[in-house]
């Protein structure tokens, strides 16, 4: 897969975590505005989100990781730091399903919206610093150079 390739398919994926995390994000907010929510569509949405961040994670670590790894001398520190934000992503779904059946629907919205929102952020900051045009280009020579 060509580097332009995988990165439009890491952001057509980002869009449609963006739908899910938006629409998960507001049924959680929806909750704790006080809105009677039945907690098993907070449940439901809960596995939806999981499921569908850690096949995107396992993804990036597939495919984006060794693609970063080989793209310049920085792409082994951007590969680790990488790897070192989809540990910290696995480990903060992990803590999420081990007390998601132990909490209060209120509780329950309230780490989802958490999540959810930690989420959109670890996205933006892998846009900006893993998925520029710039860095994952399909020609080898630097257009922006300058000769001295």
């Amino acid at each position: 897969m060509k580097p332009s390739e995988l990165r439009a398919r890491v952001l057509t994926e980002h869009v449609q975590l963006r739908k899910l995390l938006s629409e998960t994000i507001g049924v959680a907010t929806r909750t704790l505005a006080g809105e009677k929510t039945n907690p098993a569509r907070l449940h439901a949405k809960a596995r939806q989100l999981r499921a569908a961040l850690l096949a995107h994670i396992d993804m990036e670590d597939k495919l984006l990781y060794p693609a970063i790894v080989d793209v310049d001398a920085w792409g082994p520190v951007r590969g680790d730091r990488m790897r070192h934000e989809h540990g910290q992503q696995r480990a903060a779904l992990a803590r999420f399903a081990a007390v998601e059946w132990r909490v209060t629907t209120v509780e329950l919205a309230r780490a989802l919206d958490d999540l959810g929102n930690q989420i959109l952020e670890d996205m933006h900051q892998e846009e900006q610093e893993l998925l520029d045009p710039d860095l994952l280009r399909d020609d080898v020579i630097a257009i922006a150079q300058v000769a001295e």
